[in-house]
């Protein structure tokens, strides 16, 4: 495939027996080197714009909270103490941080309220702000390439019975202003991630599928249309890894998990590979 000889790195989770580490590789898959290690889950890796560092989750000291490290391992710095009893969860569970473009803020879930809001950080932890305010779940935020905008998922708009199964694809500004919703649909969408040049926003919905499990779709934000990307799953019954889908740097390909691979496709859905990465690797970020 062609996206194999593309420059960048891809860091992802691998999930090995009763834990999980981070490490990186190529995107044809060699040079695979790991980064964390231990008993602990580390999960949801990303990469900062310039390729310097990673953030990733973790729950090494007895709570899901936010990392973030240089390229190599090194320098592992906690940055959110949320670990705080809430309501019915025993733990407050800070997930999936999200860089600005400018590497000025890191975008993250958080359930140390209660239920998952969307909040923001300087990369160091400082400034900690809450963005959403709703009785349902906001999740999983991703950003705008200019900066100005942040999406994620929230079922607030499903009935209270459906909460778990109805979640749509929100944007809104970085102050949480002018929440603006562009998915509509019965069944689970999101969340979205931008193309490299805001055109595009590809997300994962279980939508035509009749075992509801996870596909991806493409929306041209210009047009409006819909269309599915990975239409050679369309016979398997395993879904979308979660919170996985990942632009490459030139906008030509996306990285995602499917079924515990790392897999690659061009923007048509014609050239999909999936790599073969034992144990289960997901949750690909494709960086500089």
């Amino acid at each position: 495939m062609e996206a194999n000889a593309e420059n960048g790195r891809i860091v992802y989770s691998r999930w090995e027996v009763g834990n999980s580490d981070i490490y990186t590789m190529n995107p044809d898959g060699s040079e695979q080197v790991g980064l964390t290690s231990g008993p602990a889950w580390d999960e949801t890796p990303v990469w900062s714009p310039d390729g310097s560092k990673i953030a990733f989750v973790s729950d090494r000291d007895g709570n899901w909270e936010i990392y973030v490290m240089e390229a190599d391992g090194s320098n592992l710095t906690r940055l959110t103490y949320s670990d705080m009893d809430v309501l019915s969860f025993e733990e407050a569970i800070d997930w999936a941080p999200a860089w600005s473009p400018d590497g000025e803020w890191i975008a993250f879930e958080s359930r140390r309220d209660g239920n998952a809001e969307i909040y923001i950080m300087r990369p160091d932890g400082s400034e900690q702000t809450r963005l959403t305010y709703y009785p349902w779940d906001d999740a999983l935020p991703t950003w705008s390439p200019d900066g100005s905008q942040i999406g994620f998922m929230s079922c607030r708009d499903g009935s209270q019975d459906a909460m778990w199964s109805n979640y749509d694809t929100y944007i809104m500004n970085v102050d949480g202003s002018g929440v603006e919703q562009i998915t509509d649909h019965i069944t689970s969408d999101g969340p979205p991630v931008w193309s490299p040049d805001g055109k595009l926003i590809v997300f994962s919905s279980n939508r035509n599928s009749p075992d509801r499990s996870g596909r991806l779709f493409i929306l041209d934000l210009e047009s409006g249309e819909i269309r599915q990307l990975t239409k050679k799953f369309e016979e398997q019954y395993t879904e979308i890894g979660e919170h996985s889908a990942s632009w490459s740097p030139d906008g030509r390909w996306i990285v995602f998990s499917f079924g515990g691979q790392i897999c690659i496709s061009d923007v048509t859905g014609d050239q999909l590979e999936c790599l073969e990465i034992f144990p289960n690797g997901t949750q690909p970020d494709w960086g500089p």
